[in-house]
């Protein structure tokens, strides 16, 4: 009787393990599908974002800020 509890027990953890690989591919797989469902974008949104991709491809890149003076201790101010 022992051995047969022993195999039922692995055969459904086996079957366990099984099912959940197979839910984890399937979610995986509609994962993809699911993202169809967005918004719709509004009708001639897409010509004055074409321009601006372009606008900011001409653009020269950023000019480089200085880095940010540090604050004095308080112990560095001579007050005392």
């Amino acid at each position: 009787m022992r051995e047969k509890d022993r195999d039922l027990r692995r055969r459904r953890q086996r079957r366990q393990k099984r099912l959940k690989r197979r839910h984890q591919a399937a979610l995986r797989e509609n994962a993809e599908k699911l993202q169809a469902s967005k918004r719709a974008a509004k009708k001639g949104a897409e010509a004055p974002a074409a321009a601006a991709a372009e606008g900011e491809a001409k653009k020269k890149p950023a000019a480089k800020k200085a880095p940010a003076k540090k604050a004095a201790a308080k112990g560095e101010e001579g007050e005392g």
